[in-house]
C-alpha cells in the first residue's frame, strides 16, 4: 500500500489516497483528485468574489 498525501497551501484541504501497486490506478486517482480540487477552488473563488461584490458597491460595480 502506498499513501499519497496532497496538501494545498493557504487552503484547508488534505487528501490521502490509498493506492494499489497499479500505476494506472494511482494516476486515475490523482487526476480525479486534482479535478475535485480545481473544482472546489473555482467554486470557492466564485463564492469569495460574489461575497465581496455583495458587500459594497454601487449600481455601476464600483467598490
Amino acid at each position: 500500500m502506498e499513501n499519497v498525501l496532497l496538501t494545498l497551501k493557504n487552503e484547508k484541504i488534505v487528501a490521502v489516497i490509498r493506492t494499489t501497486t497499479a500505476q494506472k490506478q494511482l494516476l486515475g486517482d490523482v487526476n480525479l483528485l486534482l479535478d475535485l480540487i480545481l473544482t472546489w477552488q473555482s467554486v470557492s473563488y466564485a463564492k469569495q468574489k460574489s461575497f465581496i461584490y455583495s458587500r459594497g458597491h454601487d449600481n455601476y460595480g464600483n467598490y
